[in-house]
């Protein structure tokens, strides 16, 4: 999970599956695009989904900072699978993951994902240098 406005240059390609341009903010998320790209089993995806911040004063604030919750935040990825349900992706980088304010910023999306619904919420460790990753 990033801001909505990335501080980076986002990387641009032709999705095939979307028939369309998409954006992403990292090269770690067209990674994972690519292996969204390769899968039978994904039918579409979104990626920079904006959180609404509507939503947000009806999560939980119990061990986030108060400060996240005024943020515009985006959920990497948003998938539509063949099977007809949705899953959510969320990407990170493995040293990032003993930083607290990254992991109450992952609790944040999957509370919001849970109060939509959507019970499929998972975490992509991604391995130093974006080549490896763990789901």
């Amino acid at each position: 999970m990033d801001k909505t406005e990335s501080k980076y240059r986002d990387i641009q390609f032709y999705s095939e599956k979307n028939q369309m341009l998409i954006s992403v903010h990292t090269r770690d998320a067209k990674t994972y695009a690519d292996i969204l790209e390769n899968s039978p089993n994904v039918v579409k995806y979104k990626c920079i989904v904006p959180l609404d911040p509507a939503f947000l004063d009806e999560i939980s604030k119990v061990g986030i900072r108060a400060e996240h919750f005024q943020i515009l935040w985006a959920s990497d990825f948003w998938i539509e699978n063949a099977d007809g349900s949705t899953s959510i992706r969320e990407i990170i980088q493995m040293e990032h993951l003993i930083k607290k304010a990254d992991i109450q910023k992952l609790e944040l999306s999957r509370r919001y994902w849970k109060r939509l619904d959507i019970d499929d919420w998972k975490v992509v460790i991604m391995a130093r240098g974006g080549d490896d990753y763990v789901l």
